[in-house]
């Protein structure tokens, strides 16, 4: 594991005696999360401090499921922007990777199961907006995530939002055309097992914009696989069920969600769209307090 994470902190240590913790805060493609409390390791000035956990199988026969955990490793440990899940630290111990990762508050789609509706649009926007910064982060180091999903975008009690799991991210280097990621939030391409590129991350982000204000995404009503993809390739075009949202908003999902992915802009398009009319006073984003403020209303801080 050092040959493949040179620059990670790889613990050469009993993680059970390093972590006390059994509460679970998630589930990611490679393995469950939870929350545990990281002791001092070899020092008496550090204080405790929480992490969240996702501990991942590896069993040397499942070759597949091997080189995807060992993957996801090796992004996250060449990945650093304030919009992206910080992996901290990870140790073997017998058939299990423990991978530390900062702690946030909650998911978004947390936050929409514990509310009785959707997010404003202004808030919608401003999450959606940092989740720009971050692909077209990842983007540029030449990744694409390929689950964009409210499941996957955590937040924080300061108001900061983050990208996560990276368990099905992918080198764009390497020809893609798997159906990967999840069902309701694919681009038609992924569904059609065409080559792809990043730009599915913004298709899934559009639906996910759609998640945020309706609390569902527009496929919500199907449970088989084999008719959400009928759904994704021939139905109509992803729209809003229950929220009203602006004009504005509209023309800007029509090219998130447009079918040709070689029209569909990139995270730096959107952000720039997003940003200009704001200044126009055509949208508004929310405050990074205001979300603050609500994480913490759903959420009350404990210890």
């Amino acid at each position: 594991m050092r040959k493949v994470l040179p620059r990670l902190k790889i613990l050469d240590i009993n993680p059970k005696d390093h972590y006390t913790g059994t509460e679970q805060v998630g589930s990611g493609a490679n393995g469950a999360v939870i929350r545990a409390l990281r002791k001092p390791f070899r020092s008496t000035t550090t204080s405790p401090s929480w992490v969240a956990i996702k501990r991942c199988l590896i069993e040397d026969h499942d070759t597949h499921h091997h080189s995807y955990v060992l993957r996801e490793l090796r992004i996250m440990g060449c990945l650093d922007h304030h919009n992206l899940i910080q992996l901290r630290e990870a140790c073997l111990s017998g058939d299990y990777l423990w991978m530390a990762m900062e702690l946030m508050a909650c998911s978004v789609f947390g936050l929409l199961y514990n509310t009785t509706v959707g997010l404003t649009e202004p808030m919608a926007l401003f999450i959606a907006r940092e989740c720009l910064q971050g692909l077209m982060y990842l983007h540029s180091k030449n990744y694409m995530h390929r689950d964009v999903k409210c499941e996957n975008i955590l937040l924080g009690r300061q108001g900061q939002v983050k990208l996560a799991d990276f368990g099905l991210a992918t080198p764009l280097s390497v020809r893609n055309a798997s159906r990967l990621g999840t069902a309701k939030w694919m681009a038609p391409e992924v569904v059609a097992e065409t080559e792809y590129t990043e730009n599915v991350d913004i298709w899934s982000l559009g639906i996910t914009l759609i998640e945020m204000m309706d609390r569902v995404p527009p496929l919500y009503y199907l449970e088989n696989s084999n008719e959400i993809y009928r759904e994704i390739m021939f139905g109509r075009a992803p729209s809003f069920n229950f929220a009203t949202p602006s004009s504005t908003l509209l023309t800007i999902m029509d090219r998130m969600l447009i079918n040709d992915s070689e029209s569909r802009p990139s995270a730096k398009q959107v952000i720039a769209s997003l940003d200009q009319n704001v200044e126009q006073g055509h949208l508004e984003l929310a405050q990074r307090s205001e979300l603050a403020a609500l994480v913490d209303q759903v959420f009350p801080p404990h210890d």
